[in-house]
């Protein structure tokens, strides 16, 4: 769901359903504590001695977050590798919590868009609009909910021509079992979801408009509910990404290793966070 944005790591598996705007981020990146800050900085690595270090900081991975005492995401930064910030947005909420507005700041200081977001009477996600730099209208998302809540479809116009449609289906549990995404009018590929016994999102299946299979992902996790095994099938291609964890007093990692396909090391992110008095 556009409302999330990019504030989950691509090799973090979450659960197959749209964040909710009213969602506190700290539950949503699975964060325990009253999280105040979260620095996040990737780094390339090498392999010595049986040891991973640390090699120069990656062009993507380093960000921040700001979060309010309710839990909410107050600012994204979004830095270069030599600690420029290359954007960041800036968030509102209102008095009951409800994502109103966010700024999309480029370049320091310049306006590179703004998001307005509208509520129906019973506080879901009804609408939000997206606004170039100049004030224009650029893209509306029309969303419908189930009686749940639960996000059912999400429509996009663009300059009020359709351009896409998501729709979502769920168990009563709330789980999302299937994601159909729509090209225009036209169906251009479907997802199928499995859970296991903890609820967590363990199996992906992919297929194309005609009902072919054309692709499987497959999560493992530990006991604090990060992803230990990521295992990508797409056609004849299969990617095993294994990560390890480093966790502070709260059981939030502070440091993530990946290995692909079992070899050698991939990348390191460190985290580090600043949590409110009391924590």
């Amino acid at each position: 769901m556009i409302v999330a944005g990019s504030i989950v790591s691509v090799s973090q598996a979450q659960d197959a359903v749209p964040m909710r705007s009213n969602q506190s981020a700290t539950s949503f990146l699975k964060l325990k504590g009253k999280v105040k800050s979260l620095r996040e900085i990737a780094y390339e690595t090498k392999d010595s001695a049986g040891k991973v270090l640390k090699g120069k900081k990656m062009e993507d991975g380093n960000r921040q977050f700001l979060f309010n005492e309710r839990g909410h995401v107050s600012a994204i930064y979004e830095y270069t590798s030599n600690g420029k910030i290359n954007y960041h947005d800036m968030l509102y909420y209102d008095v009951e919590g409800k994502l109103v507005k966010k700024w999309i700041i480029k370049d320091g200081d310049s306006l590179g868009g703004t998001n307005i977001f509208k509520y129906d009477s019973l506080g879901n996600t009804s609408e939000l609009n997206i606004y170039n730099p100049s004030g224009s209208l650029s893209e509306k998302w029309v969303y419908k909910q189930d009686r749940k809540g639960n996000v059912i479809e999400e429509v996009c116009y663009l300059k009020d021509t359709l351009y896409n449609r998501l729709g979502y289906s769920y168990d009563e549990t709330g789980k999302c079992l299937s994601f159909d995404y729509y090209l225009g009018k036209k169906l251009d590929q479907s997802h199928k979801y499995e859970y296991d016994s903890a609820g967590r999102l363990y199996k992906d299946v992919t297929y194309s408009a005609s009902g072919e299979q054309t692709g499987r992902q497959f999560w493992t996790y530990d006991n604090f509910g990060n992803v230990v095994l990521w295992v990508n099938a797409q056609g004849l291609t299969i990617d095993n990404w294994t990560y390890t964890y480093l966790y502070d007093g709260h059981h939030n990692w502070i440091r993530k290793i990946g290995f692909k396909d079992k070899k050698k090391s991939n990348y390191l992110i460190e985290r580090k966070i600043e949590y409110y008095p009391n924590e």
